[in-house]
């Protein structure tokens, strides 16, 4: 299930060779077929069993990759915002109080 976690949280709108995801999802349905039948199970139950664990973990969640884009482009605002008062902040033209 761990492994599922981490499947799910490493998706995204960009994500570098898609296919490797899929193919664990694949591996991971048929060793949870497996573990909940048991080894000596009949090889019909089996498939039925795969082909449901199938259906719930290979569809993927409802996203949005607008959402996606608008969360980086906030987080680069808020950062460039940061550093550029920043800057204004330390700037030599700001009078200082002397003390």
């Amino acid at each position: 299930m761990r492994l599922r976690a981490a499947l799910n949280f490493s998706r995204s709108f960009y994500t570098p060779r898609r296919d490797l995801p899929a193919l664990a999802n694949s591996r991971i349905v048929s060793f949870l077929a497996r573990a909940k039948l048991g080894e000596g199970a009949d090889p019909s139950a089996l498939e039925r069993e795969t082909a449901r664990f199938a259906v719930i973990y290979t569809n993927s969640p409802i996203t949005n990759e607008g959402w996606y884009l608008a969360a980086v482009a906030v987080f680069l605002i808020c950062t460039l915002s940061a550093v550029l008062s920043l800057f204004r902040f330390f700037s030599p033209g700001i009078p200082r109080a002397s003390g």
